[in-house]
């Protein structure tokens, strides 16, 4: 979708989002208000979001910090914040099809990469990378759509059927999140390690990839500068209503 809307890439910024109570409220409350009308430009109509979740980062070998990253084959997606990601932690990389990641991970093409978990657990990349470190540096989601002339032609019940066929979003996350859950917990079975970052850990990621940001912003164009400011000023209504909530 983002060929069509490319200031749709700004989501996947890494570190935009804090935790999952932050993306749940930034995405349902101000980002369909943000992007619905550029889709609609394109002559799509907003249906819902459908959660990915959280990207971290596997490899061979641990990757804690962003230097461990160093000249090491990382695979990215096509994407332009999967790779600015990997240049900014200055790591060899490699753009690959998610097809063909098994494959250059058995054949040295690759040693690392970036995904959420359950694109990850299941999909025999643990089994060739089994170092996994929760970064939670990119928050992903797929959008379900419907083309706006095909929609205006439908009779009222079929549109109904088109626009409420979804799950909604809160259980449907809900489902999502115990999947990764229970690949977390089995994780032994399943053949990866995981590796929890502490927060100077945390911030060392924070620091390398700050640049990302503004060159995604730059290299978007368009109206990428008033969706960056949008979800900033999202970014703050959350924060003062999370201030509220618990009383400061």
């Amino acid at each position: 979708v983002s060929s069509l809307v490319p200031e749709l890439a700004l989501i996947q910024t890494p570190f935009l989002f804090d935790s999952h109570a932050e993306a749940d409220y930034l995405l349902d409350n101000h980002l369909i208000d943000v992007y619905a009308p550029l889709l609609a430009e394109q002559g799509l109509q907003f249906l819902s979001w459908d959660e990915i979740g959280f990207h971290h980062v596997y490899g061979k070998q641990p990757i804690l910090v962003p230097q461990d990253a160093r000249g090491v084959r990382f695979r990215v997606s096509a994407g332009l914040a999967a790779r600015y990601f990997a240049e900014a932690l200055d790591a060899d990389v490699i753009p690959l099809p998610f097809s063909e990641n098994i494959t250059g991970l058995q054949t040295g093409l690759v040693d690392a990469g970036a995904n959420a978990l359950i694109l990850y657990a299941r999909t025999g990349i643990a089994a060739e990378a089994p170092h996994l470190t929760l970064t939670r540096h990119a928050y992903t989601v797929n959008i379900l759509l419907a083309n706006q002339r095909w929609l205006n032609g439908l009779d009222e019940l079929q549109r109904a059927a088109v626009e409420n066929g979804w799950m909604d979003m809160e259980p449907a996350r809900a489902l999502t999140r115990a999947e990764w859950q229970e690949d977390l917990a089995k994780a032994d079975e399943l053949g990866f390690v995981i590796h929890e970052i502490d927060a100077s850990q945390r911030a060392a990621w924070e620091v390398a990839t700050a640049p990302v940001a503004q060159r995604l912003i730059g290299e978007l164009g368009g109206r990428a500068e008033q969706v960056w400011a949008a979800i900033q000023q999202a970014k703050q209504a959350y924060r003062a209503r999370d201030a509220a909530d618990s009383g400061g």
